[in-house]
């Protein structure tokens, strides 16, 4: 068959290249193929990591030096020093509405400290609007729904109550002191959710955000143990309402027409506890944390004897085996979820790649055995007549064989 042709009608000197190098051309291009594929694959790899990683900041671009910065563990651990203090004199102020014990110095100093914290939060807010801009806000993602939170939280606690609405009280002549105003500016409170990002990031909070981590996880398995506590309980109140209380209810008026009123005021106090459906099953519910039932138990035992049946049948339910399995449950959550923890994933991975550089970059000091800076393929070759740094490359999966 003929080859193929080029652009002017004539033969393709491609098509008339031989099918085989020959094995000194092979010789003497090895080195510059394979730094020709590793360029290749660097380059693909560097390509892949920026698309993903603007794929996952929904930008085309990479981010400015601004947003690297604002994204630093730096300016984290900054703004949450910040969030932790002002929650402190957030304290302070709540405990002066209570108490009214401050000192006139003191208040000042936490209006000043008010004043500074709102325009600290103010210029993060402007800060992070040049960085990312407004999409940064979108309600439609899970980020956009925390940075709308942050921005709700500086503006409205911070900026309208500390600012906006104190001179439109001074402007027409109303009290902006009162307690819903008050209470808007507590909400500042919940920026300290902010300082869970610093836990997340740093390995030496890593036990503290799996606790966090394990309580955010586990909000579901808590609602629903709510829920089936509950029902047990409401279904053991039901059942003592028909039998434990219809018996004493009897006792009371037999004792009564007995006229001992030892017994008249002992089971009184008893029934008091326990004569209805609201105050059954609370003291169930006194049961089922174990604070101080026992006599409750004793004085109903002592007018029905069957009644530690009930009473202990409850405690097997609710207490040894119910609660057991929710412990057991929040458990294999925290543990899944450590498991499973993908920003810890991708920190050990970036540990575990820069160690490995390092030792790739002593590896090669190792080699380069003149001290020129570059690897020759003299000095590549002897490095697998040393036993030592024959096994170090049998380390990286480069048998001897391969090279020859």
């Amino acid at each position: 068959a003929s080859g193929p042709e080029c652009p002017d009608g004539g033969a393709c000197p491609v098509a008339h290249m031989p099918s085989k190098l020959s094995k000194d051309t092979a010789a003497h291009s090895t080195d510059r193929t394979c730094r020709r594929n590793i360029d290749v694959m660097c380059d693909s790899t560097h390509s892949v990591v920026s698309i993903i990683s603007s794929m996952s900041r929904g930008t085309q671009c990479p981010p400015n030096r601004l947003a690297a910065f604002m994204e630093s563990l730096a300016w984290e651990g900054l703004i949450s020093v910040v969030i932790a203090l002002n929650t402190i004199t957030l304290g302070i102020e709540a405990q002066q509405e209570a108490t009214k014990s401050l000192s006139p110095w003191l208040l000042a100093l936490l209006q000043a400290c008010e004043h500074i914290f709102t325009a600290l939060f103010l210029v993060e807010f402007l800060l992070h609007l040049i960085a990312f801009g407004w999409r940064s806000l979108n309600p439609f993602t899970r980020r956009g729904r925390w940075n709308l939170l942050d921005a709700f939280l500086a503006l409205i606690c911070g900026v309208l109550v500390a600012w906006i609405l104190p001179l439109a009280a001074w402007v027409f002549n109303f009290d902006n002191n009162t307690g819903i105003f008050r209470m808007i500016t507590l909400l500042r409170t919940v920026r300290l959710v902010r300082l869970v990002r610093i836990f997340r990031k740093l390995p030496a909070f890593r036990e503290a955000w799996l606790l966090l981590r394990g309580l955010s996880d586990s909000a579901r398995t808590l609602f629903w143990t709510v829920v089936v506590i509950f029902l047990v309980t409401y279904s053991f109140a039901v059942l003592g309402l028909n039998t434990l209380v219809v018996e004493l209810l009897g006792k009371l008026e037999m004792y009564k027409d007995l006229g001992s009123q030892e017994d008249v005021e002992r089971l009184s106090g008893l029934l008091a506890l326990i004569d209805s459906m609201d105050k059954l099953m609370f003291t169930l519910v006194q049961i089922l944390c174990q604070d101080s039932f026992m006599h409750i138990l004793r004085d109903s035992l002592r007018y029905a004897q069957w009644s530690w049946t009930y009473f202990y049948t409850y405690i097997a339910v609710a207490c040894l085996v119910l609660m057991n399995l929710v412990t057991a449950i929040i458990v294999e959550n925290a543990m899944d979820a450590s498991r499973n923890d993908q920003d810890q994933r991708i920190q050990e991975k970036q540990a575990r790649t820069r160690r490995e550089m390092r030792e790739f970059r002593d590896f090669c000091k190792h080699l380069d055995t003149n001290g020129t800076g570059m690897l020759s393929w003299r000095e590549f070759q002897d490095s697998f007549k040393d036993p030592v740094m024959r096994g170090k490359w049998l380390l990286v999966d480069v048998p001897r064989g391969d090279i020859e």
